[in-house]
């Protein structure tokens, strides 16, 4: 009987060992693993953006039959525009008529309705000029200094946001402070004598996210004349 227990006891042994010695073979160095992780987080699937728009709550723009654009973050610091309206030019369906190069009335038409006919929100809030007899929105000085991302509704969607809504919906959405809080500044100069500067804040302190930003353009302006008929105003 002892030596039925010996013998078996001695197996468990040799397995044991030899269990340990196929793992340490099988794992591979440390090196390695780094690489296998790095390869991992760059094989991740990226997930197609999230809108509101449509639906007023947040849907995957591929599950979404209505005819929308999201400008995101990524192409609003590539395409390095300074104001919204600059930005809504490259849309389709969207018409921008200004009435002056700085500072002039601009509206919005989308799909040939009357510019009161689309609806415009920062972040899920209706903004309008209050004494516009068609409830229209003035883009002439809305900039991009703390637009996270822009999304355009084209076609009628009065079911969901009322008779405003008949052209479209432009929700514009702001940047979300994160991470240890960070100041930045700019400064542009051009011609015309034009300087732009500006100046703002993001980040998170003691759980309140908060992100703000502003800025201040100063041009002489162009003339609406030709100079070479003595015609010098600036029109600043």
């Amino acid at each position: 009987m002892k030596r039925v227990l010996l013998a078996f006891f001695g197996i468990l042994i040799c397995f044991n060992v030899v269990a340990e010695e196929v793992k340490e073979e099988q794992e591979p160095p440390k090196e390695e693993q780094e690489e296998l992780k790095e390869n991992a987080k760059e094989e991740q699937i990226e997930l197609p953006p999230i809108v509101v728009s449509p639906t007023k709550y947040e849907s995957y723009l591929s599950s979404i039959p209505s005819s929308i654009t999201v400008i995101g973050s990524d192409e609003i610091e590539l395409k390095d525009k300074p104001m919204v309206k600059d930005l809504l030019k490259t849309v389709p369906g969207i018409d921008v008529v200004e009435t002056g190069p700085f500072g002039g009335s601009t509206s919005v038409f989308t799909r040939g309705t009357d510019s009161g006919h689309t609806l415009v929100m920062i972040d899920g809030v209706k903004v309008f000029n209050p004494i516009s007899t068609n409830a229209s929105f003035n883009f002439a000085n809305l900039t991009l200094d703390n637009v996270e991302r822009i999304e355009v509704l084209r076609g009628t969607h009065s079911t969901l946001y009322g008779s405003d809504a008949i052209g479209g919906v432009i929700d514009i959405v702001t940047k979300k402070g994160e991470g240890k809080p960070k100041i930045w500044a700019s400064f542009e100069g051009g011609s015309y004598v034009t300087f732009k500067e500006a100046v703002g804040s993001d980040g998170e302190m003691n759980g309140l996210y908060y992100s703000a930003a502003v800025s201040r353009m100063d041009t002489r302006g162009i003339s609406k004349a030709d100079g070479k008929f003595d015609n010098n105003e600036k029109d600043a």
